[in-house]
């Protein structure tokens, strides 16, 4: 069991040109709130979300994006970094928050069943992207110790 402090609430981003939001209450889980906004709309979304979670108890998950001779061919690249940035610019101008970066993998563990079995989901585009922002935010609850019965792994 971890000893990392548990927040009230997990906001996540996975970033790209369509970027995930997700912001959870750590009481359930249940999904408060979740967008695939564009590059443009993300500083807003963010902000929407801030208003409906508890500041002080917040923790605040960002995607790590790494950067390798591949990058240069994935068009999606320059977008992940770019959202990166304006989620950190956001969170820290707001909250004077920094981000927990975690590796994509860690996000596998919490499959489409699994999503749905804790009533956690996202109804929109059908691109997934915030359904893995709510998968970032899992995976940093289990990261804290956090187990639920209802997914047995």
């Amino acid at each position: 069991m971890s000893t990392t402090p548990f927040p009230k609430h997990i906001l996540a981003c996975d970033p790209g040109l369509i970027t995930g939001l997700a912001l959870i209450a750590t009481d359930g889980p249940e999904l408060l709130y979740s967008a695939e906004p564009e590059v443009l709309d993300v500083e807003e979304t963010i902000m929407k979300m801030l208003h409906i979670a508890n500041p002080v108890d917040l923790l605040f998950v960002v995607e790590r994006f790494t950067i390798t001779a591949k990058t240069a061919k994935n068009t999606q690249a320059p977008w992940s970094l770019e959202v990166t940035g304006i989620a950190r610019n956001t969170m820290w101008r707001e909250l004077r928050l920094e981000p927990v970066f975690q590796m994509p993998d860690k996000m596998l563990l919490w499959t489409s069943e699994r999503l749905h079995a804790l009533g956690i989901w996202h109804h929109g585009t059908g691109l997934d992207h915030a359904n893995d922002a709510a998968r970032h935010c899992l995976a940093a609850m289990w990261a804290r110790g956090w187990r639920d019965p209802r997914v047995i792994v």
